[in-house]
């Protein structure tokens, strides 16, 4: 389930550009991410809150400028593609600095931010670790 609608992440909270047949994935898996590093479920009246709705703005944005549903199909963020060359093959990825991630995608610093303040963001995330 999103918590979202594409609308709201465009209109309310003014995120970066998403093509709408991308955004219910992203959104749907971004909750799951949140969902996923919390301390405790989020309860309903939350998540129906501007505070968790921003949450998962942060996060879902963070997914589409980390590669969208390309990298969650791969598992991980790639990164954007720097060069390529054809002599034996190589490329080089500028790597998405983030100090924290989640079976190789990367978590929101805000959308923590967000969850730490509403009191249901685990100890692990805001610890420094990168997994679980």
């Amino acid at each position: 389930m999103a918590y979202i609608t594409h609308e709201y992440y465009a209109g309310t909270f003014y995120g970066e550009p998403i093509a709408a047949e991308a955004f219910a994935r992203l959104a749907t898996d971004a909750g799951r991410m949140l969902d996923s590093i919390v301390q405790r479920p989020v309860s309903d009246e939350d998540k129906a809150g501007e505070p968790f709705k921003l949450a998962v703005c942060y996060q879902t944005e963070v997914l589409a400028l980390a590669g969208g549903v390309p990298a969650l199909a791969e598992g991980e963020a790639n990164g954007r593609l720097l060069s390529v060359s054809n002599d034996g093959y190589s490329e080089s990825r500028e790597r998405i600095k983030e100090a924290h991630t989640l079976n190789g995608l990367p978590v929101s610093s805000m959308a923590m931010a967000t969850l730490q303040q509403m009191g249901y963001l685990k100890r692990w995330v805001y610890a420094g670790r990168g997994t679980p």
